[in-house]
């Protein structure tokens, strides 16, 4: 389900990097970092529980 979720967000980010280019990147960019961050941030709260 998740794979359906990223093919969603690329088309999505494609799109908007068609319609703002450069405004477009820094957005999409943002966007996954902090995807990435609440990720990260939720696998440490998992370790936190797990070794606590």
């Amino acid at each position: 389900m998740s794979w359906l979720i990223d093919i969603v967000w690329k088309f999505i980010g494609f799109w908007i990097l068609s319609k703002f280019g450069i405004f477009g990147r820094i957005a999409i960019g943002i966007a996954i970092l902090n995807r990435l961050v609440k990720g990260a941030f939720m696998i440490f709260r998992v370790l936190g529980w797990f070794v606590g």
